[in-house]
């Protein structure tokens, strides 16, 4: 099995844009359109891979159908056609949200096996193309779940991005927040002084050991 291309997934968010617009101009149809996307969702959560929601697309406009007669919409294969892209977009976010969890889950047991110190827990974009914004790395200290996020984040009166540094508090085996909110919180204006922060916070957990101190 393979999995599903860019342009099929492009096809299901596409529908999903297209469908539930309609809360606008028929709040009554939206509910009822909800409710087929709800229901052929949950016939999904089944599914386990992106192979496997891939293998299981075509006919999916017929199961759409279905659900949508259910939920007293109207019988109208534009109209299925939209819900069951609508419900792959749903179930191939689960999906792939699944996976990588998964896999920074390995990521994180086998860099404890190494012995490592710091493990990445999750990237994006390029730290060198920072100053255009969308850069984010969240990198965790094994010995004791501690997590430093160095990213950037848009500023509504300026160009350039802010340049942010926090601490974070994380489950040690899966690297997810154990809170809401940050334990620490830096901003910068300059890429030399953000990334100075974050070496510094690496240094100072490095320095600590793990969860005893020392």
């Amino acid at each position: 099995m393979a999995e599903p291309s860019p342009e099929l997934v492009g096809r299901w968010r596409a529908a999903e844009q297209q469908l539930y617009p309609t809360v606008l101009t028929d709040p009554q149809a939206y509910q009822r359109y909800v409710l087929a996307v709800r229901g052929l969702a949950d016939e999904l959560s089944e599914v386990a891979g992106r192979e496997a929601l891939a293998a299981a697309y075509p006919g999916a406009a017929a199961r759409a159908a279905e659900h949508l007669r259910r939920a007293g919409g109207p019988d109208d294969p534009r109209a299925a056609d939209l819900v069951a892209g609508a419900a792959f977009a749903m179930a191939e976010r689960r999906v792939s949200a699944a996976q990588a969890a998964a896999a920074r889950v390995a990521r994180i047991a086998e860099a404890a096996r190494r012995g490592e110190a710091w493990v990445v827990v999750r990237a994006a974009g390029e730290r060198g193309l920072a100053p255009f914004g969308g850069y984010r790395s969240l990198e965790m200290h094994l010995p004791d779940g501690a997590g430093i996020s160095v990213h950037t984040e848009t500023q509504p009166d300026r160009a350039l991005p802010l340049y942010v540094v926090e601490r974070w508090a994380l489950d040690p085996a899966t690297g997810v927040p154990v809170a809401g909110e940050p334990e620490q919180r830096w901003t910068f204006t300059d890429t030399a002084a953000w990334w100075d922060a974050a070496e510094v916070q690496r240094a100072a957990l490095d320095s600590r050991g793990g969860p005893g101190g020392g």
